[in-house]
Formats: C-alpha cells, structure tokens, sequence
C-alpha cells in the first residue's frame, strides 16, 4: 500500500485539529508486528494503543509473549515516552498459537482453511499475556478485542464473553485492582 509523503504531517495536523476541539485524551492506535515504519505523529498523542498479536509456542507462552513484548513493544514505550495499552485479539480457535492478522477489527488466521473451536488454548494464551503485560511498568492497560458483550459465544471467534478466557481475565482483573469479589 502506498502512502503520501506527507502522510505525517497531514496526522500531525489532524492531532492539532482535534486537540483544538477535544480536550480529553488523544490515543494512537498501531499494529505490532508490523511491516511498515512507526509513525512519527505518536509523538503527539497522549498514549498509544498497541493492537498485539505475536505468535506463541504452547510450551512457553509466558516467555513468549514478554519477549515480544520487550522486543517489538518497549522500544516503542521507550521512543515516545508514553503510556501503553495493549489490545489483544486471540480467537478461539486450533489456530490461536500461531498470531492473527488484524483486518478491519476481525482477527484473520495465518493460515486458510477449516479449524475448530479451541477455548482452553484462548484462554491459556490470555493468562500468558496477562501475567506478561502486568508484570511491565511501562504497560498501563490491557484490553481484549474483539468482545460481544450480548452473546455468550461458543464458537472461533475472538469474543472472550462466555469463554475460559473471560473467567482468566476477571481474576487478573480482580487481583491487579484489589478488588474483592
């Protein structure tokens, strides 16, 4: 896909234009990994919204998941000097260790074809993130993408509502935010 040369300022001046009407927080959103370059324009906004899918290995989710995150994920923290929320959009489905593609808010498998609905693995992967993201000081939020708050689901999707991933992260929730049940 091609982009203008001046694709940064015309953001920049965007982020000023909204600035000028909207005092409350401005957050960028970006997906990691990513082929393309970071944007300069993160400079100007208030904190960055990072749309995360690293592929994991069953045996070493944890690890996995912090590793991408210090490598794909600080660096940007660092860079820009500003808080970070990771958005999470695991489905639940055989395909769910090996990443998603991010297309218009759907979370697109790596590979093609049939797969079947796989709910531990979701929810074993949202723990490892959890446990990994909570454990970094530079990761103010976390956020599951892709929630049908309406229906409970039972299917590959990415909705946690109804599923084992839903119950791993309340408890997260409830212990990071001391709150008692």
């Amino acid at each position: 896909m091609s982009f203008s040369a001046d694709a940064d300022a015309r953001w920049r001046q965007m982020i000023t234009d909204i600035r000028s009407r909207f005092s409350g927080t401005v957050i960028g959103a970006i997906s990691v990994p990513s082929d393309r370059e970071i944007p300069g324009w993160l400079a100007e906004v208030d904190q960055i919204y990072v749309l995360f899918v690293p592929p994991v290995s069953n045996s070493e989710m944890i690890t996995d998941f912090g590793s991408s995150l210090d490598t794909l994920v600080s660096p940007i923290a660092v860079q820009f000097n500003k808080p970070v929320l990771i958005g999470l959009q695991i489905p639940s489905n055989t395909e769910s260790l090996s990443g998603c593609k991010d297309i218009n808010g759907s979370c697109l498998s790596s590979t093609s074809g049939s797969f079947s609905a796989d709910m531990e693995t979701q929810a074993k992967v949202y723990n490892a993130a959890a446990v990994a993201s909570f454990s970094r000081p530079w990761i103010s939020g976390f956020i599951s993408r892709g929630y049908y708050p309406y229906l409970k689901m039972q299917d590959t999707g990415s909705s946690i509502y109804g599923k084992p991933a839903f119950d791993i992260l309340w408890f997260w929730y409830h212990l990071i935010l001391n709150i008692s049940t």
